[in-house]
């Protein structure tokens, strides 16, 4: 049965993406790290924008494809000690596909051991390496679906679950940079057909769809299919800041007001006393709360504070940053 002309459009049940949440926190840790850790961050930051529009690539795809599809989006699942993160589960009325997404850049190629190497061009010369193979990975996330498919269930029914698992369950890699180069000539046949480009990946679900033999469930099955999996969607909890403590340059703990009213009223007193001038002149009161109000940690910051100029500044911003650096007596 074809899978047009039955159901609805394209519905995805969840919108949030780890991806995007884990970019933002890496922005916002990237200003407290040093110069090192700032250029470790920006790097995996921008590996992590790479592999964001990878996914919404596919996100375009499914939803340009005039099927009736319930999708999950960027789905984590523990469960007996495992843990799987996926990128789409998408659901159709016979089939699930199970889509990691990879976003790679260079020459890809599978080798006929099934392994996966990248060739990249770095000036005037080819750097070559081997990366973690996606289909383990996907390998991996179908362990995690299949103990989600049999918790709970009886003796009887995980027979059956068993039996149908390999003809209902069907994982996808999807190499969704236009840009690669993708070498699967020597890759074993059952490799090799689990791999794909974005663009390709609508007509090889229609297809796989209509040479299953399974009976399509009806729309309403479909979707508690799908919500089934969504039940056990959880948050990750996995700390990806922790990798960067060691480049974390900790913040000076900021002196008490009263503290800070006293010292720079003592520098006041003593700066005008040495230059024989009236104490507003070197700053007056308002000036003295507005600084306390910046706490400024560098000379930019003083001129940036009203009542001080590029004069006052150069004359008296040593000595102000010290105090508020803690680097004068109290």
């Amino acid at each position: 049965m074809s899978i047009f002309n039955e159901y609805k459009e394209p519905v995805f049940l969840n919108t949030s993406t780890s991806l995007q949440t884990q970019i933002n926190q890496l922005k916002e840790l990237e200003p407290k790290l040093n110069e090192v850790g700032k250029e470790k961050i920006k790097k995996d930051i921008k590996l992590l924008e790479y592999g964001l529009l990878g996914e919404n690539s596919i996100i375009y795809e499914l939803q340009n494809s005039h099927m009736p599809l319930y999708i999950l989006h960027d789905v984590y699942f523990e469960i007996d000690g495992f843990t799987a993160q996926i990128d789409f589960l998408v659901f159709t009325p016979k089939l699930c596909f199970i889509i990691e997404c990879k976003n790679l850049y260079g020459n890809i190629t599978v080798n006929n051991d099934g392994s996966f190497t990248r060739k990249v061009y770095f000036g005037k010369r080819y750097l070559s390496e081997g990366i973690y193979s996606p289909i383990t990975q996907n390998e991996r996330q179908l362990q995690v679906i299949k103990k989600i498919k049999l918790n709970g269930v009886g003796t009887i029914k995980k027979l059956l679950i068993n039996n149908s698992f390999d003809i209902t369950y069907k994982p996808i890699v999807v190499i969704a940079n236009s840009k690669t180069i993708l070498n699967t000539r020597y890759a074993p046949k059952n490799i090799k057909s689990k791999i794909i480009r974005a663009d390709q990946l609508i007509e090889y679900m229609k297809s796989e769809y209509n040479a299953s033999k399974i009976s399509p469930s009806s729309d309403k099955l479909t979707r508690q299919w799908a919500e089934s999996f969504l039940t056990f969607n959880k948050v990750n909890t996995t700390d990806y800041l922790k990798r960067y403590n060691e480049f974390i340059i900790e913040e000076p703990k900021k002196l008490d007001k009263a503290i800070l009213y006293d010292q720079l009223k003592k520098f006041r007193y003593e700066t005008a006393k040495a230059e024989n001038v009236a104490a507003y002149i070197i700053f007056n009161n308002k000036a003295m709360d507005a600084l306390i109000d910046k706490y400024p940690t560098t000379l930019e910051e003083i001129k940036e504070t009203p009542g001080f100029g590029e004069v006052k500044v150069q004359k008296y911003g040593k000595a102000i940053l010290d105090i508020f650096l803690g680097n004068t007596s109290k």
